[in-house]
């Protein structure tokens, strides 16, 4: 059982299941720093083993992350609807969508599933507010993110009705900026909400209730109501802190405020320094997983290595709409990264952790990996990279444990790409990709379209090049733009293509709202671009499945004794098997990184020596014709994956090798 304590920390319904919540981790260590005890209670855990693991996981990913199928099944609770008809709800907005030209069977299924779901809310929140009223908490804080906003509102309303002293505080990325004041506003029952980095902001809020039952002072960051709404024993203030919580930079400046004009502000939170967090204590986490009976070898660990983005401070991703008003770029120290690893591995035995960073610090590759190579823990981690890193980079990640990561690909359209602020080119993630299969990494990836004024033709384009790539790892899926909020196409909408820019549909059916306080409220949105630049994209995705089904398709090198080896089983293949010496083996191996055709001519001239150059223009066209090789603009770059310590050829190709007669070869 667990001790009783003054806070209370609640993830509700649809956090991921498998990992524990960072943030409300990070505010339970920083809490009990100054001497203050809290405990974290995952109620996600009790509501899949009330649904089941699988339901639970199919609503909370990205199938249903757009609909916010997770938010409306709790509407109901939220706002006491008993008159819906659930069941044509499901079967118009929803099922139809979570499987290709479904069955009736299967769609029965599907209904039927999101029907029994949605009955057992109401049984699920009467426990929920049974525990949280034994546990005695002077005040309760929800996190949420993803999905678990209206399952966190239900709860508080009830609770609020149950225990009127509890001191409710909502947080999180669904309360940022405009989207806290506006819940403020509608949900009497939430005494405060805390906007952006929550460390300092949430350990003052709590200060100030435990000692005098109210907030008693302007907090940078917080969001609370006005003395007049004050009920006894809560914790609204004592006079207006509407406060916003802009970039930390302690010096008390407030670019980059993204506010209401209405806010008030009083000045800037100190910036957090991030070696001084706390290490996180997932103990409550690990305890609850394992008595509700989940898998517990699909269970990870969060870290974080760092808050913001150092792109993104230079040149915003013009769809991302992370770090709304915390971008400014802060990392730990490598020493200190190593430590907090060794340190987790040691307390907790799980061998898989993800970063929460939005992009890896190029730091990392002198002061963290080489550090952490040595320690050589038997740990795998996953971290989200920029495209454009080196080969040299990768193997660093990978030798350090970095097994899977998300290289932010989006488009293989360097016109495209262009639009989005990436700072790579379609060949760059062609290259990355490739190397990912060379050195055993496993890439998270997607493409994205739909952005305004796009070319149709650069679909078409990548429609012809998916099957030159069957022997890379293909995307996860083909997506429509999502309009976020705090994403320069959110705030820079007109300037950049869209217009009627509104609240997702979905928000609509969620909640009882008129339309200004649904934007206010929402993170996504839908918007319109002119038809004529909508490109057909039914092609392109026919393409990427096909992709995604050649798990047996391979184009590997193996170089030994000046003989280059391609093994070639791609359904593009001009010739399975064959053997390239001389120039076509140099200018494939120098083409292992892209390169300009003046830079081929350099590398074949040092390797072969100057008569070599006039046959390179023909031998590029040859490789080319076959496949082998990939250009964009002047510059070129070769497709077999080279074989080594990390990318052993399968039993297939290793036959075929055995097999691969004398006379297949080529001069």
């Amino acid at each position: 059982m667990t001790p009783q304590a003054p806070v209370l920390l609640v993830s509700m319904p649809f956090a991921p299941l498998y990992a524990p919540s960072l943030g409300l981790t990070v505010l339970q260590g920083q809490l009990r720093r100054v001497g203050i005890d809290a405990n974290i209670r995952y109620f996600s855990i009790d509501f899949a083993a009330t649904v089941g693991e699988d339901l639970y996981n199919k609503i909370g990913d990205d199938l249903g992350e757009l609909d916010l199928l997770g938010e409306w099944l709790f509407s109901a609770a939220l706002f006491d609807r008993t008159d819906e008809d659930v069941e044509g709800f499901v079967r118009r907005n929803v099922a139809a969508r979570w499987s290709d030209a479904p069955s009736p069977s299967v769609l029965d299924g599907i209904v039927g599933d999101i029907v029994r779901a949605r009955s057992s809310i109401v049984p699920f929140l009467d426990r929920v507010i049974s525990e949280m009223a034994s546990a005695d908490a002077r005040i309760i804080g929800f996190t949420s993110v993803f999905q678990q906003h209206v399952a966190s509102l239900a709860t508080a309303r009830r609770l609020k009705a149950a225990r009127p002293d509890t001191c409710i505080v909502f947080g999180g990325a669904n309360c940022e900026l405009p989207m806290g004041l506006e819940n403020l506003r509608q949900f009497p029952f939430i005494d405060a909400v805390v906007s952006g980095e929550g460390e300092i902001a949430f350990e003052h809020l709590v200060s100030d209730v435990l000692a005098h039952g109210q907030v008693r002072r302007a907090i940078p960051g917080v969001y609370t109501r006005q003395a007049s709404e004050t009920r006894s024993g809560g914790c609204a203030t004592h006079e207006p802190a509407t406060v916003p919580l802009s970039v930390l930079r302690g010096d008390g400046s407030t670019e980059g405020d993204h506010s209401p004009p209405s806010a008030s502000s009083n000045g800037a939170s100190p910036q957090i320094v991030m070696d001084e967090l706390p290490f996180p204590d997932f103990r409550q986490f690990l305890e609850q997983a394992r008595q509700s009976g989940i898998r517990m070898d699909k269970v990870y660990l969060l870290f974080e290595s760092s808050r913001g983005c150092w792109w993104g401070e230079k040149h915003h991703c013009t769809f991302c709409g992370l770090n709304g008003g915390t971008m400014a770029y802060r990392a730990k120290s490598g020493p200190r990264m190593v430590d907090e690893l060794k340190w987790l591995y040691e307390q907790y035995g799980v061998r898989r952790y993800a970063a929460t960073d939005n992009i890896f610090d190029p730091k990392y590759f002198e002061s963290f990996l080489p550090a952490l190579a040595e320690a050589r823990l038997p740990i795998e981690l996953f971290y989200e990279i920029k495209s454009n890193l080196k080969k040299n980079h990768l193997l660093a990640l990978r030798n350090a444990g970095v097994i899977k990561i998300q290289p932010g690909i989006e488009s293989f359209s360097t016109d495209i790409l262009r639009t989005m602020r990436k700072g790579v080119t379609g060949l760059q993630n062609v290259q990355t990709l490739k190397w990912c299969r060379e050195l055993g990494l496993v890439p998270v990836w997607n493409i994205l379209w739909g952005f305004p004024h796009e070319d149709p033709a650069e679909y078409e384009r990548m429609t012809r090049l998916a099957p030159l790539l069957e022997h890379l790892a293909p995307p996860n899926a083909l997506l429509r733009l999502t309009m976020e909020r705090f994403s320069p196409n959110f705030v820079n909408s007109t300037e950049l293509g869209f217009s009627n820019v509104r609240a997702t549909r979905a928000y609509g059916y969620i909640y009882p709202f008129p339309d200004d306080v649904l934007f206010n409220l929402s993170y996504y949105f839908d918007y319109d671009i002119p038809q004529r630049e909508r490109p057909d994209i039914a092609v392109l995705a026919v393409a990427l499945e096909k992709w995604q089904g050649a798990s047996d398709s391979e184009l590997v090198a193996i170089d030994r004794d000046d003989e280059l080896t391609v093994i070639d089983l791609r359904s593009i293949s001009v010739e399975q098997m064959r053997v390239f010496t001389g120039l076509e083996r140099a200018i494939l191996l120098a083409c292992d990184e892209i390169r300009s055709r003046d830079g081929i001519r350099r590398a074949v001239i040092q390797d072969l020596g100057p008569n070599a150059a006039d046959e390179i223009s023909s031998a590029l066209d040859r490789l080319q014709a076959a496949h082998l090789m990939l250009s964009e603009g002047d510059t070129l770059l070769s497709l077999p994956v080279l074989l080594g310590p990390y990318s052993a050829p399968r039993p297939i190709v290793k036959l075929l090798m055995a097999l691969m007669p004398p006379a297949a070869r080529a001069s």
